[in-house]
């Protein structure tokens, strides 16, 4: 845990720019850095000295040496400037590349916490993998399902839905929600309990979204269907219950999908 810790500060804390002096630029090339730059950069120095101390060299006019010069001179700005660009680019993958492994081992952690019911610390480690990758939709799916297990179901419904709209392909998909648990009894046990509260909480449509969305991704279709339905009821303006809705309406039984048609869920 020290290492993923260490690791998040280490991205958290980084610039994204960088001081190099007190100039504010990053370093001038050193001439031994590229030999082709150092023979160039001689054969220009020793130009301009013999000009100063011998004049314009045989076979050379006034204009073909300040044009000779001209190119020399912005032959070394170009130098320049083009290794800033790489050291610039060098320094921002070697940010990435940290940031990637910080945001991985915390994943791998907080899914690991996850399946062994440490709720807490799952959501812990899978919402500091959410924070150090903004478009990473898995992070938020996995640190929804920790909240739920902690009936923290606001929370969870932010994150499911901010995750279903980084990759909407998630809802089209055959996922099983009961297979990111320890076990079978651990997820019958956490969606009792969802079941219960959106019973309890029959104007809560965040609490009815994720009773639609456990149930129809855990082979209950016609069940997720009811509840996501209920959902909509209590917040027809929200665009993205619309979305998961129709998802699910279109998914079951024409027969299924009359209003008031089958079940409990329906009738609250």
């Amino acid at each position: 845990m020290c290492r993923i810790f260490m690791l998040a500060a280490l991205v958290l804390l980084t610039p994204t720019t960088f001081v190099w002096s007190q100039s504010g630029k990053p370093p001038a090339p050193k001439a031994d850095d590229d030999p082709g730059y150092r023979n160039q950069r001689e054969q220009s120095l020793q130009r301009h000295e013999r000009f100063k101390h011998d004049g314009i060299p045989p076979g050379y006019t006034v204009r073909t040496w300040a044009e000779e010069m001209a190119a020399s001179q912005a032959y070394d700005r170009g130098y320049e400037d083009g290794y800033r660009d790489g050291v610039l680019a060098t320094r921002r993958e070697q940010s990435s590349n940290r940031r990637a492994d910080a945001q991985g081992i915390a994943m791998a952690k907080g899914v690991e916490q996850f399946r062994n019911r440490d709720y807490g610390g799952a959501v812990r480690h899978l919402m500091l993998a959410a924070k150090m990758d903004q478009g990473d939709p898995l992070s938020r799916l996995h640190a929804a399902h920790a909240l739920v297990a902690l009936r923290h179901y606001d929370d969870a419904f932010l994150l499911l839905k901010r995750a279903l709209q980084l990759q909407p392909a998630l809802m089209h998909l055959n996922i099983d929600v009961r297979d990111h648990y320890a076990d079978r009894t651990e997820f019958g046990r956490v969606l009792a309990q969802l079941d219960r509260d959106a019973e309890a909480s029959s104007f809560d449509p965040a609490v009815w979204t994720l009773l639609g969305y456990y149930r129809f991704y855990s082979g209950d279709p016609g069940g997720g269907y009811r509840a996501i339905r209920r959902a909509l009821e209590l917040a027809p303006k929200d665009r993205w219950v619309g979305k998961l809705h129709e998802i699910l309406r279109v998914s079951v039984p024409a027969s299924e999908t009359v209003a008031g048609a089958g079940g409990k869920s329906a009738e609250k």
